[in-house]
């Protein structure tokens, strides 16, 4: 009956590890992906001109067209809650 508690309770350890292993990779890789997209940003960044513009995990790109009605309204909204967004980024 021992012998079985100690198999069991190294299962569970070694299922434990591999869990943690498993997790810290998936972040790491996370990690990764996120930094070749703001990489990418700065990159376009460069290509308009802004140069040198803080890039953070929360950066909000909008295209639009000036031209267009609903992209109007929809920067008019944006303005309206500019406050709000800015908070939460």
């Amino acid at each position: 009956m021992r012998k079985k508690i100690i198999i069991f309770l190294g299962v569970v350890l070694v299922l434990s590890i591999a869990w943690m292993a498993y997790t810290s990779v998936k972040k790491l890789d996370k990690k990764q992906i996120i930094q070749e997209k703001q990489n990418d940003l700065s990159e376009m960044f460069d290509q308009l001109g802004q140069v040198g513009l803080p890039i953070k995990p929360s950066t909000i790109l909008i295209f639009f067209n000036s031209e267009c009605e609903h992209c109007q309204w929809e920067m008019q909204q944006i303005s309206k809650r500019f406050e709000r967004i800015d908070r939460l980024i």
